[in-house]
């Protein structure tokens, strides 16, 4: 910070980099959201993880380019290590808060032995394999509760079509539609950039489809019956949490249980 800051131009870039907070923030707020799921942890661990990072790294961080916040590769492989935590969540919680300081230590160790130049042995095929399928399973995890399906449904979007087809019969039609739409939409529009005024709504398409379907979202489900209403998040709780040890008892076995889940996710 002490390099970039004494050469900060105030006048041209404050205005544009609080508009650009401003939008990240509040599409973070549902990304982390999204994420936290993925990783099968209590939801609002999810924004409570991207408060702290953006910050240190503002003070200590050397690329301006860097995107400092929850990832989806990284919940979806933490997901799959958590899943075998049963089906509690503030237990799968607690043990994810565990399982990240592992990893945080691990790369902190790798950085101070200076093990970057093992990237160097990676095949570019299997790296970009690896990505594209993470990738693919990141999208079908999320296909579930996208097209209304109840939450209660048990494995992915694959296993309902096979196996648990009578999932369909509990289709949330508002859910999808509304679905639908916001894909439309996203997919289509750059083709705004061309409308005069409506260009704006095309620079910044997240943060407008955010704000119409939290609108549209409390105004439906004002009027509709209890089965017909869009499916929502739900209630969060407000302020921070308190600091406190995750984990009672069995810290140091679980300890030792985690650290090759650490181990994979930090590679």
């Amino acid at each position: 910070i002490l390099d970039w800051l004494p050469a900060y131009r105030i006048k041209d870039d404050l205005v544009s980099d609080i508009a650009g907070g401003i939008t990240l923030g509040c599409i973070l707020m549902g990304q982390s959201l999204a994420h936290a799921d993925l990783c099968r942890v209590q939801l609002i661990s999810g924004p409570y993880s991207c408060m702290l990072p953006p910050i240190f790294y503002a003070l200590f961080g050397t690329c301006i380019h860097a995107s400092v916040g929850t990832g989806g590769l990284v919940s979806l492989l933490t997901g799959e290590q958590l899943a075998r935590y049963g089906d509690d969540v503030e237990h799968r919680t607690a043990v994810g808060a565990l399982l990240t300081l592992q990893v945080g230590l691990i790369m902190c160790l790798m950085g101070l032995c200076r093990l970057a130049f093992l990237v160097r042995f990676l095949s570019r095929p299997a790296l970009s394999g690896f990505i594209t399928a993470s990738a693919l399973l990141i999208m079908l995890s999320q296909l579930s509760p996208m097209i209304g399906l109840p939450s209660g449904a048990k494995g992915g979007i694959i296993d309902i079509c096979l196996y648990q087809r009578q999932y369909f019969e509990q289709l949330n039609v508002a859910t999808l539609c509304l679905s639908m739409c916001a894909l439309f939409f996203l997919m289509n529009a750059k083709s705004l950039k061309r409308m005069g005024v409506l260009k704006y709504v095309a620079q910044f398409k997240e943060l407008f489809l955010l704000a119409v379907t939290l609108l549209f979202t409390r105004s439906f489900n004002a009027c509709a019956s209890e089965d017909g209403k869009i499916t929502v998040v739900g209630d969060m709780p407000a302020g921070l949490p308190h600091f406190s040890s995750p984990l009672k008892k069995d810290i140091v076995g679980l300890w030792w249980e985690l650290l090759p889940a650490a181990a994979l996710v930090a590679l």
